[in-house]
């Protein structure tokens, strides 16, 4: 196999894990979360906006919201440090201010892919143990490249290595912690 095939490979690889694989997973954290959250009768908050545009949301979240729709939902309120328009209750600001003045154990967390992002995740992954009684966090395939050209920042500084992540997580972040399992979580009802 020579370098170009090589490379042409890799990144259909990354198309279908960026426009599938990671959508279809998103779409079931989320349902699972809104299960969860129904039946264990917490607030469903759900950290990064379901409906993003190309400046916010990067090529492939765009492309994805325009042919399938949003591959989530907004919850009982959305967090995301732009907003999330869209929603009908929303909280723009960061993750950690909005966790702060949640009680302890009080609500279920879906997050979309953005805890990767944010400089201060040792503090949120406190407060995350705190505040909720699940979490079901979605994270980037670090081998993808998209995940390196994601966009755009807090700062809408947009464009190719602008939005850089700042961590990279190789399985999920929360896996070693107390916290829910959720790809264990079997509904009360069966489903």
């Amino acid at each position: 196999m020579n370098l170009k095939t090589l490379v042409f490979v890799y990144l259909v690889c990354c198309c279908i894990d960026s426009l599938v694989v990671r959508n279809v997973k998103k779409k079931v954290l989320f349902q699972r979360a809104s299960r969860c959250a129904t039946e264990m009768k917490k607030e469903l908050v759900v950290l990064g906006s379901p409906h993003l545009g190309l400046r916010t949301g990067g090529v492939i979240s765009y492309i994805t919201e325009k042919t399938i729709g949003p591959t989530y939902g907004c919850g009982d309120v959305c967090v995301d440090i732009q907003g999330c328009h869209a929603c009908s209750k929303s909280y723009t600001g960061d993750i950690l201010d909005y966790l702060r003045t949640k009680p302890p154990k009080s609500c279920v967390l879906f997050s979309s892919g953005v805890l990767e992002f944010t400089t201060s995740f040792t503090q949120i992954k406190k407060e995350i143990e705190r505040t909720c009684v699940a979490n079901f966090t979605d994270y980037y395939s670090a081998w993808n490249l998209t995940f390196y050209v994601y966009g755009c920042n807090a700062n809408n500084r947009c464009g190719l290595f602008r939005g850089m992540p700042r961590r990279v997580f190789w399985r999920n972040p929360f896996a070693s912690s107390d916290m829910f399992d959720y790809f264990s979580y079997k509904s009360v009802t069966g489903r």
